[in-house]
């Protein structure tokens, strides 16, 4: 990439915050020296990489891993004889054992059917038992443990011999202490002394090391205390000798294998590149774009540097532009707007997702070209305008076919007249050669030329004229009004200048600024439109989203009423049977008198009378049924089944003639001949299907139904992605094509699954967040394709 366009556009501060997403210090330098890619093949598969490992650390948290930098200390092992320190040996330990959880991670991927993430376990070495054999002497911070059955043994030898010159050096003292200036010995070089004082040094025997400032003091060894501590030093010896035999034969071992740890390491950075993107992909909502063959189209694009001072914008060019030319007021986004285009072009040719809305898509470019803001030069003599050409020389002798180029305040600085022609001249030879570019300007030519010229349109960034603040939406096909004179007299400036500046205008160019000012009307007036019907349908939405609540609501009571009424039959035919048993009992007693059979009789026909009252009040509330002779049934149909007169759905043609039906939580084979499909009592057509009821997700079972708010909080992402689909099936069998989806705000990962969930589904017609009143950004209205 052009370095220059590099530095303008500030992508050094999109690679170093990138770099901070890196596990390890390897993997941060490889970041920090990685070229851009220019072939599509490749970039397609790096992103592909990089999409399964978003998709993946949403899907699955990462482990605790630590990588310490390696490749210094792998390179002295090299070397024959180099023996590395305990801590360093111990970070190797670490590094094992982090990428055994790597591998491990990585695996169950597999889970998900992702292709591309299993692959790289597997290329993984398994050091597992050298970082074993390193814990199991080492301490953390590299030193030998205590439990080392040698070193146990020289550390406790050790012990009772500073115990027993301890004890020594105290008979000394208490023998006679009037000689001694302290009854506490001191170390002198590691060897214990005892403080005489000077005038009693001829008196005691033994070595003196130093005396003290006054010379009142001398510190002396005597030949016993000598004695101990010569067999100190060499216990110390023999530890530190054992030590380095162990450091000698972990660092061999470590040697032996050190090609495959040299691998391993640049395995473990081709990875790191990749979650390191697929983490700032997660951190700042992004998302992939898509390949496209010329230009680009951004939807909701934000810039990274802006933070949440960024607003998004729409920016796109047509499938014929090769040059979009911008025009506007100041401080209206221009710039923002170029700069956010080039800097998204490189993001995405360095393997990174760009903070933008799923459709957006972008060309690869072999070059991205900027010339934007100050170019003047004082130690090379450059006016601002100079400046800016050398620079411009320099892109358009290497801007070909593939190119991007970005141009900011095009032919600015110099003459108007003379700058306007030069800027159209320089857009004419970029166009010819098919380059793709977007430009920025205030030279009414240039807007002019944008309408009269092939392969250019303009655009414009949107401007409240009443108001005099911009809106930050780049509006394509019209040019945008400068709406100089408007902020001049807002900052102050005097309505006789104003006037004056206006009278200097000439007729031509009032006419093209009176013909951009309507077209910005007309086009305001659209946008009122389109946002007054965008409002109004989603008030019909509500309006029918309640409307069908209600009509569930009903259909429940009266299946209630039903089941009442069902009950209450029953009870009666119950009582009556024993009341019937009774008479029977009765007749026999009296030997089957005139009186008993009449009562029989008249309580049977009473029992009859009752019954078919009740059956055709029932009955007169249920759906209508139609004969199955004359109907084809299909899957989605509400039928009765004979076994019990149940009511069913069909789920899909089974064998010859029959049908699989779904009724309540079962899943039965029925044929044809017991099937009635249920009359539409709205429509008059068979088919209807039952209404959906609620359940509850709480044992983290499928729906036997479609419900109209689907509760999602709580739940792993997997898991609620199944509860998703198992409804959008329900509901499509239960004709119910617009549900709520309640999946709450958090750190945002159910609720980007669940979108892009919805996005993929063919079966999805829509879908939008709910209105800030109810549920915000926290739930999402389904809209299904019927």
């Amino acid at each position: 990439m052009y370095e220059h366009t590099i530095r303008v556009l500030e992508f050094e501060k999109i690679r170093s915050s990138l770099a901070d997403f890196c596990l390890s210090m390897e993997g941060r330098e490889e970041v920090l020296k990685e070229g851009f890619l220019f072939d599509p093949e490749r970039l397609r598969t790096y992103q592909d990489y990089v999409e399964e490992t978003r998709e993946y650390l949403l899907r699955e948290e990462l482990p605790s891993l630590e990588f310490p930098a390696l490749r210094d200390k792998i390179q002295r092992l090299q070397t024959e004889g180099v023996v590395l320190e305990g801590d360093e040996i111990f970070q190797c330990a670490r590094y094992f054992t982090s990428v055994l959880r790597l591998k491990k991670y990585l695996k169950g991927a597999q889970e998900y059917e992702y292709r591309l993430l299993p692959g790289l376990s597997e290329d993984l070495e398994d050091f597992s038992s050298l970082a074993k054999e390193i814990t199991s002497v080492l301490n953390p911070d590299g030193s030998v443990k205590d439990s080392h059955p040698e070193l146990k043994r020289l550390r406790t030898r050790l012990s009772r011999l500073r115990t027993d010159i301890d004890r020594l050096a105290g008979t000394f003292i208490r023998g006679s202490a009037e000689r001694w200036q302290s009854d506490v010995p001191t170390q002198r070089d590691g060897r214990l002394v005892l403080p005489l004082k000077a005038q009693y040094r001829s008196m005691v025997e033994g070595v003196i090391h130093y005396s003290s400032a006054r010379g009142s003091t001398v510190y002396i060894e005597p030949p016993e205390i000598m004695a101990k501590n010569n067999d100190i030093a060499l216990a110390e010896q023999e530890i530190r000798e054992l030590i380095l035999r162990i450091l000698r034969e972990l660092s061999g071992k470590l040697a032996e294998r050190v090609e495959e740890l040299s691998v391993l390491i640049e395995r473990i950075v081709k990875i790191d590149t990749f979650i390191c993107r697929g983490r700032y992909a997660l951190k700042h909502a992004c998302t992939r774009a898509a390949h496209r063959e010329r230009g680009f189209r951004l939807k909701q694009a934000r810039h990274p540097l802006l933070k949440e001072k960024a607003v998004p914008i729409d920016i796109e060019t047509g499938s014929d532009i090769r040059a979009l030319i911008i025009s506007g007021p100041n401080a209206g986004g221009k710039t923002v707007s170029l700069k956010t285009v080039g800097l998204f072009v490189l993001m995405n040719q360095f393997g990174m997702q760009i903070p933008a809305e799923e459709g957006s898509e972008l060309a690869v470019f072999n070059g991205v070209y900027a010339d934007i803001g100050d170019e003047q030069s004082i130690e090379s003599s450059l006016s601002t305008f100079s400046g800016h050409m050398n620079t411009l020389a320099d892109m358009i002798s290497h801007a070909d076919r593939e190119a991007l180029v970005l141009l900011d305040e095009v032919g600015s600085g110099t003459d108007p007249g003379e700058g306007a022609a030069l800027a159209m001249s320089i857009i004419d030879d970029c166009i010819n050669r098919e380059v793709t570019l977007l430009a920025t300007s205030h030279h009414s030519l240039l807007k002019n030329y944008g309408y009269t010229t092939a392969h250019v349109q303009n655009a414009s960034m949107d401007f409240d004229s009443r108001t005099l603040t911009p809106n930050y939406r780049v509006i394509v096909g019209f040019p945008g009004e400068s709406h100089a004179f408007d902020i001049a007299a807002r900052s102050g400036l005097p309505e006789r200048v104003i006037r004056k500046a206006k009278e200097f205008m000439t007729s031509e160019m009032g006419e093209v600024s009176s013909m951009i000012g309507e077209l910005e009307r007309k086009q305001a007036e659209l946008r009122s439109r389109e946002d007054k019907l965008n409002s109004r349908e989603t008030e019909l939405k509500i309006q029918i989203k309640e409307h069908d609540l209600s009509v569930l609501n009903l259909r429940r009571k009266e299946h209630d009423l039903k089941e009442r009424g069902y009950g209450e039959l029953n009870r009666f035919l119950k009582e009556s049977r024993r009341q019937l048993e009774n008479l029977v009992s009765d007749l026999r007693k009296k030997g089957a008198a005139r009186d008993a059979v009449r009562d029989v009789k008249q309580f049977i026909r009473a029992v009859e009378v009752r019954e078919e009252r009740e059956r055709r009040q029932i009955e007169s509330e249920e759906p209508e049924f139609t004969g199955n002779a004359e109907y084809q049934f299909k899957p989605g149909m509400e039928v009765i089944t004979k076994p019990g007169r149940k009511r069913g759905i069909i789920l899909r043609a089974d064998k010859k003639n029959h049908w699989l039906v779904e009724i309540g939580a079962l899943k039965i084979n029925l044929p044809e001949s017991e099937l009635t499909p249920v009359k539409n009592e709205d429509s008059g057509k068979t088919g209807i299907t039952a209404p959906p009821v609620s359940y509850d997700f709480s044992r983290g079972s499928a729906p036997p139904a479609a419900v109209f708010v689907l509760d999602l909080r709580g739940k792993r992402l997997d898991e609620a992605l199944d509860l998703l689909n198992r409804q959008i099936d329900n509901a499509l069998l239960s004709s119910l094509y617009e549900f709520e989806i309640v999946h709450g705000k958090g750190e945002g990962i159910l609720q980007t699954g669940v979108r892009r969930l919805l996005k993929d589904s063919p079966r999805v017609e829509d879908y939008c967040y709910a209105r800030p009143e109810l549920g915000g950004t926290g739930k999402t209205i389904v809209k299904l394709k019927r």
